[in-house]
């Protein structure tokens, strides 16, 4: 109980000192108008150079490449084993 009560206490007090912190810095808004700021630039970028675009796309070329590299090996292994029963039954 004690030990609750004074985490608790320990708690507003960190609480009060943000505040106080942030009222005298203007933290928050500092953070926020940054945040806006890199995200209209990323926007920004984005727009002019197709980045999440051009991801998306090599994503995509990356995934039927390895998707055509599994096929191909798994026909490969099947070609072996056919051959290897083949081979055993004559």
């Amino acid at each position: 109980g004690d030990a609750c009560r004074a985490a608790g206490d320990i708690a507003l007090v960190a609480k009060e000192k943000a505040i106080e912190v942030d009222q005298k810095h203007e933290i928050v808004n500092k953070t926020k108008q940054n945040a806006n700021q890199l995200l209209d630039k990323a926007r920004d970028h984005n727009e002019r150079h197709r980045f999440v675009e051009n991801l998306k796309k090599m994503v995509a070329c990356t995934l039927k490449n390895v998707a055509d590299a599994l096929q191909y090996a798994a026909d490969k292994m099947k070609e072996t084993r056919t051959n290897s029963n083949d081979e055993n039954n004559n």
